[in-house]
């Protein structure tokens, strides 16, 4: 990070935007158009951000974030939009819209655990 930021917030194409989640992506279709976002805290924002027409979305989120925000974007299996929708109904987009695609599957978490146990010596 410490040598491609240098460089990048160097650049006027670049900003770096603290305290802001991205909510789902805009689409028209099965093209995005832009990416809804939201303030989490001060100096956050609020809003769409809408692409260029030849403009692209690259998520990366991470293995969690990033089916998080499919989700709620409607890309992905039925059976996990219709979850996604039974807890955020009011801001889910509208069913009409959804396109399935095998979003998260074969995710799993690669959970790493050290367990030292040690017994004390036998003290007489």
């Amino acid at each position: 990070m410490a040598t491609y930021l240098v460089e990048a917030v160097q650049r006027s194409n670049f900003q770096i935007w603290t305290n802001t989640d991205v909510e789902r992506v805009v689409r028209d279709g099965g093209k995005a158009t832009g990416v809804n976002v939201k303030s989490v805290g001060a100096g956050g924002h609020d809003g769409v951000i809408s692409l260029s027409s030849d403009g692209a979305v690259v998520l990366s989120a991470g293995a969690f974030g990033s089916p998080k925000i499919l989700f709620r974007s409607g890309i992905g299996p039925q059976d996990q939009l219709n979850m996604v929708k039974s807890v955020e109904a009011d801001s889910m987009i509208d069913e009409s819209q959804w396109i399935d695609l095998p979003v998260g599957y074969n995710l799993a978490d690669n959970i790493n655990v050290s367990l030292t146990l040690s017994r004390p010596l036998n003290q007489s």
